[in-house]
């Protein structure tokens, strides 16, 4: 884990502040056994595990930007007026651009400092460690990778 004044931790927290416990809280009384969103539908507890892992094959990997997550559904731009296709790659554009700038005024992309950093390798690998084998989770870090799951973490956190 990163020290509590490391500028990556300063980063993410805002946008994750207790979203673990929320959404853990929410899955269990949403959508469990017997839950609102099982009584709701006519579906069997197995049926509706069969249609959250139909949306994920169909959304993408975890690690994948809103564009490949929407080319991956096959939405073209301006095809589908849900709000999340509509604006959420400007969303996430505003998102990776303050990403990048919070990244920037600590670490020289140019000579990798990230990757040469001790503690954000540690969390790096830590972070690779927690995903699934089929994640599409960087492999490497380097200051972009880094900013690509940075960003991708904040949108999903916060959008």
């Amino acid at each position: 884990t990163l020290r509590p004044d490391h500028p990556v931790r300063r980063l993410t927290v805002p946008h994750s502040f207790r979203t673990n416990s929320i959404n853990h809280k929410a899955a269990y009384s949403l959508v469990g056994e017997g839950e609102l969103v099982h009584r709701a539908t006519a579906l069997t507890a197995g049926g509706l595990k069969a249609a959250f892992d139909a949306r994920r094959a169909v959304e993408g990997d975890l690690w994948s930007t809103p564009s490949a997550k929407m080319e991956a559904q096959g939405v073209v731009a301006g095809d589908v007026a849900l709000p999340l296709h509509k604006d959420g790659k400007d969303f996430f554009e505003v998102v990776a651009k303050y990403v990048r700038a919070s990244l920037a005024s600590v670490y020289d992309y140019e000579t990798n400092e990230c990757g040469a950093n001790a503690e954000l390798v540690a969390f790096f690998e830590a972070m690779q460690a927690k995903q699934a084998t089929s994640s599409n989770f960087p492999a490497t870090l380097t200051c972009e990778t880094l900013e690509d799951v940075l960003s991708i973490f904040i949108y999903q956190s916060t959008a």
